[in-house]
C-alpha cells in the first residue's frame, strides 16, 4: 500500500466524501487539470501537502484552520509517468500551464487509472498524485480520519 495525504480547510472537510469531492478543483482546475473536470490532489508526505499549500501564499492563520487526512491505495492503482513524457514546461512558474492540464486531462478523461502521479513542482525529487474522482475504482482508496492540521508554532507567529 501507498500512502498519500490531503490538506484541505477545515470548512470544506466535515467528512470524507467532502475532503475527496473534486468540487473546488472542478470550478478552478490546477496544474495537472482545467475547470470543469473533477480531481483530487494528494502529495506522497504531509510536509510536501503543507508546501503546496504554503506556495501559494496562505497565512499562518488561515494554515491553522487546516486539516488533513491519510489515504492509502494499492500501487496498481496508478500511473507514473516519466518525466520525459511529461509535457514540456510541466514545472515553469512563469507560464500558463495549459500543456500540463492538457496533459491531465487527457489522463482523466481516459480514466486508464485511479491515480496519475506527478513530479512536485515545488520539491521536483518528491511527487504529488492527482486522483480522478469519477474514476470507478474510486472506492479502493482508503481515506483515514480527518484530522487538525499540526503547526508548529516556531514556523510562523501564532
Amino acid at each position: 500500500m501507498a500512502t498519500a495525504y490531503r490538506i484541505s480547510k477545515q470548512q470544506y472537510a466535515r467528512d470524507s466524501d467532502e475532503l475527496m469531492s473534486g468540487k473546488g478543483s472542478f470550478l478552478h482546475g490546477g496544474r495537472w487539470h482545467s475547470a470543469g473536470q473533477r480531481a483530487v490532489y494528494l502529495s506522497s508526505s504531509l510536509s510536501l501537502a503543507m508546501l503546496e499549500i504554503l506556495v501559494h501564499g496562505v497565512s499562518n492563520k488561515v494554515l491553522l484552520s487546516y486539516c488533513f487526512a491519510k489515504v492509502e491505495f494499492d500501487e496498481s492503482l496508478l500511473i507514473a509517468p516519466p518525466i520525459s513524457q511529461l509535457p514540456e514546461g510541466w514545472g515553469e512558474l512563469t507560464v500558463d500551464p495549459i500543456a500540463a492540464q492538457a496533459f491531465g486531462d487527457y489522463w482523466l478523461q481516459q480514466q486508464g487509472s485511479l491515480l496519475l502521479q506527478v513530479p512536485s513542482v515545488v520539491i521536483p525529487t518528491e511527487c504529488n498524485y492527482i486522483v480522478n474522482r469519477d474514476h470507478s475504482e474510486f472506492s479502493r482508496l482508503h481515506i483515514g480520519d480527518i484530522q487538525p492540521l499540526p503547526i508548529d508554532p516556531r514556523l510562523f507567529e501564532v
